[in-house]
């Protein structure tokens, strides 16, 4: 069973984008952040599908089949998420390493391909690649001061 079930919509919270109760950027921000935390956290592993039997009464009726997510791809998802969150507050560091991580993945993504390499070892290095975006988000974050003591963000 994926554990991202306790992971809380802004809806769920009763947060919402203006008026009373408003969520404010950080705490948006604060959110994406965690639950890319959460997922980097777990084993990595590709999605597969697991048969599950079915029990009516105690007695087992027949079997159903689940997909169980695919969590390289969630995490990648994740700090896509956050990059484009962050977007319109890239300094010109960030802007740099973006274009040169995108870059790499594209060029790779590329060879791969014309190579019939599986698809399963370029997701392994677009998840290398992620890691190393979302460590200069953090940087990014850092720098524009969001989570300081007694400071609001830019």
């Amino acid at each position: 069973m994926n554990n991202l079930d306790e992971f809380q919509t802004i809806e769920d919270q009763g947060g919402s984008f203006g008026g009373k109760g408003a969520t404010t950027f950080q705490e948006i921000l604060m959110m994406q952040l965690s639950r890319t935390a959460k997922i980097g956290s777990q084993e990595m592993k590709a999605g597969y599908w697991k048969t599950i039997p079915i029990n009516y009464g105690g007695t087992s009726t027949g079997s159903q089949k689940i997909w169980i997510s695919d969590t390289r791809k969630e995490y990648i998802s994740t700090i896509q998420m956050l990059s484009d969150l962050l977007l319109a507050r890239f300094d010109e560091e960030m802007n740099k390493q973006s274009k040169e991580i995108h870059s790499k993945i594209k060029e790779r993504k590329s060879k791969f391909a014309k190579e019939n390499i599986l698809e399963t070892k370029f997701i392994e290095y677009e998840l290398l690649m992620h890691r190393k975006l979302f460590q200069q988000l953090n940087l990014l974050i850092g720098r524009l001061g969001y989570f300081r003591e007694g400071e609001g963000g830019a």
